[in-house]
This record gives C-alpha cells, structure tokens and sequence, in this order.
C-alpha cells in the first residue's frame, strides 16, 4: 500500500465512523476503484453511512463494479437534477462536470479531446487514434507543427487536471473509469454523444490497416481492446452504422474466439443498409462462414459459401475479387471435408483467371499457385503420386523464388512460401531437410509475431508431426503438447484447429504408451469431428479408429471391439488410401492453404 493509498484508507475509515463494520481488504479495494479521490472517497463513505446497516462497504463495492448506469447512480448522489442543482457539490459527477464546462469556456479544443478519448478503451489510448489522418494537400510544415503544439497544450490541460495521465511509452493515454463515465454522462447530458461516438468510429476505422491483417498483426492487436468498446456503442445515424459495420467486420479478422458474432453483427448491419448484394455485405458474409469453420461447423460454412459464391457469380462475374475470395475459401472447406478433387476444380479455376487478369507474378495469383501445389502434395488425397507430388512441389517453389526475389526474407509472405515447401518435404519422406527448414521458420516467426501468433502455432505443430514421423517422440510431445494449450487460449477447444492439434497429440501419447493422457483427447476428438463433419466423413473415421486404438491400450476391449466394427463398416462407404499416414497431416497442409490464402492473397 503505498503513501496516497494509505491516506485515502484513512479518509474512507474517519467518514465511515466507528460504528461501521467493514473489511479492511474491500475498504482498500474500493478507494483504489476510485482512484484514491478525495471527494470520491467522502462521497463513497456519506452514501454508505446514509444506508447503513442495510449497505455495507462491500455492498457498494459490488453495486460500484457492475455497470455505467450503477456508476452513474452512484456519482449522482445527492446531485439532485443535473440540469438545475449544479451547486450540488456534494457530487463528485457534478462537481466535474463543472469542471468539464469550465475547460470547454478556456479551451474547446481540449473539451472535444477529453470527450473524444471517453469512448476509447481506457487503459490504453494510442495518440494515432486521437489525431486526424495528416493532409496531404498542404506542403507547410509550420501548419503540422502548430498542430502538434496545440494538441501537447490540450494534453497538458487535462492532465494537470488530472483527467487523463500519460503512460510511460510516451505515445498512449489513459482515463480512469470514473472520468469517462462522468464525460460521457456529461455528453448525453449536452446531446453529444452521438457526435463523438462517430469521430471515435470514424478514427478507429481509419486506423485499421486494410491489408491482411496477420500481416499487420502487432497493430491489429493494439485496436482490438478498442473495437471491443465500439461493439457495445452502437450509433444512431445510418452514415455511422456503415462504418461501424466495417469496424467489426475488420476486428473480425483479430480475434477467432470472437469473430462469428462480430462478422454476424456486421453482416445484420450491412444486409440493413446496403442490401444483400452489396460487395461490403457479401464480404462479411464470407467472413461469417469461415467463421463458423474455425468453430469446426464446416457443413454451415459450406452451405453459406455456397449460396454466396452463386450471388457473386450472378450479381459480381465470374473475375470479380470478392468472388474469387468466396471459391478459395469454398475450396478450403471442401479440402477440410476431404472432397479432395472439389477443392483441386475451384482452385485451378482460381488460378487460371488470375493468370489472365493479373498476370503470372502479381501477389495474388503466387497464391492461388500455392493453393494449387498444396492439392498436389496432400498426403490423403487418392490421387497422390510422386508424379504429383513433383508438380506441386514445382509450384510452390515458383512461389518461393518469386517471393524471395521481390520480399524480404523475413516477411510473412516469404516466410508462408517457404514452409509449403516443407511440408512437401515430409510427403517425400524427406524429414531432415524439412525439420532444417522448420526450425528455422520457428525462430523467425517468433522474432517477428511472437508465440501465440497462428503462423508460430503453425510451425509449432508441424515441427511435431515431423518429429513424430522421425519417431523422435520424446522430442516432438513438447511440440505437441505446446500446440493444444496455445490453440485452446487464442481460438478455444472447439476450434478447428485445436481439435487438429488434439488430435496430434493423440497419436503422441499413444505410440508412448500413456493411453490414459490419449483417452480424453482421443474422445473430444471424435466428437468434435462427427458434429462438424459427419459420421461418415474420413476424418471422423481416422477419429474414431485412433479411439478404439487407445481403448484396446487401457485394455477395454469391449468398447474397442465395437468402435472397430463401426470403422469397418464406415470404411465400405468412405474409400481409403491403405498406405496413408496415421498422423494428421491433412490438418497441417489444410491450415497451410488457409495461411497462403490469408497471407499473400491480399498482399500488394
């Protein structure tokens, strides 16, 4: 407890009186949920005095905690009517918004400021989201440079009055939560709300990068927090709900634990407004379904990619980007489904009017080649041969020539090129090059994304399964085991690619003989897989096989014996590959398509 803590304890303990009973830990708690405020700390203590014994410390605490509108009430104590009693000064909501009246009276710049800043996420406020875009149109340097003098003025205006405080970076802002409840209470109060809730839209909205999004993904993180406020504030005006729509269209693509109900409110939005055959709508709705395929609902996803990429056809043509983008990621779904030759036909027609349209070397087309040699190379597929396995392995190094030549080593789009290749090593068995090539991506993709990033989850897993091939397993379960948690905080356990990483460490633990650490994994496994895809899709079957292996390892025999004739009999409806691999690979070369997709489609 430092100095300021320990006096604002004392204040709270000599207004509560002796005859208050209380707990020492919530007395401190709440005087640090008001931010140690003299006049909040009284008013806090006059309010629960008032109502005791019926109100304790601990009472207010939690009424304090739960929302703005008890927040509010509680501000308001004894303010009477905001609009007529503003010598109520018992109020600390009244009494600053005095305040906020007075520094609109000196200096409005610094008035719009503070209510611009209410709306923002309030730990962390970046000074790129508070200044306007830089105009262009005007060569006067003096002109930027009044303009950065000013807004350091209005900065220093409300920290000194104690409203705002500037963090260590130097570079990003912070609000208590009393202060921004008071602001924008004080907002409505003045019938601004709606005014600053747009420019907080509009900002946002201009700050997020509109490429792809993994490839600006430390800035994408720091806007998240941000949109989180936004989904909340919804706007009035048409204009602004368009905006607002794309916001969380374009949040969607940060956080996969929360996309489908940010793209689903997005795509309500813009369905609303635009209609059903806007670009913008159609857009969202892809987002929406590859959404619902990161939940693992795949058959949902099919179905939705499929009504729309007949829209586009029909109200787009054939060539248009939008369309395009709705194939690949049709494609992707049937890959996942194991329709291996659907996912072949749409990429190959996606290549084919890239090629015409955007020519051999152009971003775009590098990645529907990609996308195309990673069909080739796909171990499950029936049609696999060397001679395939040589073709593809063909196109995705014409992918990585280019993309070294015309990138830097380390960008993501490099980097993408480079560990299809890889993954085309372990199909020919050539693991040592390929764990080489691994270890290195790893590194790389830590240095640059950090450990939670999907291309470091990514790399993770397949340095796994290469191990594992090399049967190495000792070696490969930290891999492994590493795979699951990280997929399990950044997507949560019903994500398509969790269950691809539980599955892997399945097969781990069971070729080391700890069946019962492979049982629960083994089991979530197969559920997941027979709720998106269906009983009777490959994948389900490789499940439920790997499950009746694990239950013959805990010796129960009767439920092996019985999940081995379920196998038997979905196999005469399911044809196989007998020599396939055991391990997994179909989800390591599915999540390389969506990567390649992801990463260099977009990219300029």
């Amino acid at each position: 407890m430092d100095p300021t803590e320990s006096h604002s304890v004392a204040l709270m303990r000599k207004k509560l009186g002796i005859e208050q009973v209380f707990e020492e830990k919530d007395v401190l708690e709440l005087v640090r949920a008001l931010a140690c405020m003299p006049l909040a700390v009284v008013q806090a203590a006059a309010y629960i005095t008032k109502l005791a014994p019926r109100f304790t410390v601990t009472q207010y605490l939690k009424e304090f905690q739960k929302s703005d509108r008890k927040l509010v009430k509680l501000l308001e104590h004894e303010a009477g009517n905001i609009h007529r009693d503003w010598e109520a000064k018992s109020s600390i909501l009244v009494t600053w918004q005095m305040s906020f009246d007075h520094i609109r009276e000196i200096r409005k710049p610094a008035a719009d400021l503070l209510a611009l800043m209410s709306f923002f996420d309030v730990q962390t406020i970046p000074e790129i989201l508070l200044r306007g875009p830089p105009d262009e149109s005007d060569d006067d340097n003096s002109i930027e440079l009044d303009n950065c003098l000013d807004f350091e003025d209005d900065i220093q205006i409300l920290c000194e009055y104690s409203f705002i405080s500037v963090r260590q970076d130097g570079e990003t802002f912070q609000m208590h939560r009393l202060v921004q409840t008071a602001v924008q209470r004080w907002l409505h109060v003045h019938d601004e709300k709606e005014l600053w809730k747009s420019q907080f839209i509009q900002n946002l909205l201009l700050a997020f990068p509109t490429g792809d999004p993994i490839l600006h993904w430390e800035k994408c993180c720091a806007l998240y927090q941000h949109v989180q406020r936004a989904l909340t504030q919804r706007p009035n005006s048409e204009e602004t709900l368009k905006d607002w729509a794309l916001l969380l269209y374009r949040g969607a693509y940060r956080n996969p634990q929360e996309a489908e109900e940010l793209a689903t409110k997005s795509n309500m939005e813009l369905e609303k407004i635009l209609g059903p055959e806007n670009p913008h709508t159609i857009s969202s709705g892809i987002l929406q379904a590859m959404s619902c395929s990161l939940e693992g609902r795949c058959n949902d996803a099919e179905e939705s990619l499929s009504r729309l990429l007949k829209m586009c056809e029909s109200v787009l043509g054939n060539a248009h980007n939008i369309t395009l983008e709705a194939k690949e990621n049709l494609a992707e779904i049937y890959y996942y489904q194991s329709r291996f030759q659907d996912a072949e036909e749409l990429w190959a027609q996606v290549l084919q009017i890239k090629k015409a349209s955007l020519g051999e070397r152009h971003a775009s087309t590098l990645a529907a080649k990609g996308n195309l040699g990673i069909s080739y190379t796909n171990a499950q597929n029936p049609e696999k041969n060397q001679t395939r396995l040589r073709k593809g392995l063909t196109l995705l190094s014409e992918v990585f020539e280019v993309r070294k030549k015309n990138l830097p080593g380390g960008h993501p789009s490099t980097l993408m090129a480079k560990s299809s290749i890889s993954s085309v090593y372990i199909e020919q068995d050539n693991l040592k090059e390929a764990e080489k090539m691994e270890t290195a991506l790893l590194e790389s993709y830590k240095k640059i994304f950090g450990d939670e990033h999907q291309y470091t989850l990514f790399s993770v897993v397949k340095l796994g399964a290469i191990y594992t091939y090399m049967d190495q397993l000792e070696d490969a379960l930290p891999y492994g085991i590493a795979a699951v948690e990280s997929y399990r905080k950044t997507l949560g356990e019903k994500a398509t690619y969790t269950i691809g990483s539980m599955g892997n460490l399945t097969i781990m633990y069971g070729r080391l003989g700890r069946f019962k650490k492979a049982e629960p994994l083994a089991q979530a496994v197969f559920e997941a897989k027979r709720a998106s895809l269906g009983g009777r899709n490959p994948e389900t079957i490789d499940a439920m096989e790997t499950l009746a292996m694990v239950y013959e390892g805990l010796q129960r025999d009767k439920e092996a014996s019985s999940l081995r004739w379920e196998v038997t009999k979905a196999r005469v409806d399911a044809y196989r590959d007998k020599h396939r691999r055991s391990f997994t690979v179909n989800n390591l070369l599915s999540l390389t398509a969506k990567l390649l997709v992801s990463a260099i489609d977009r990219f300029e």
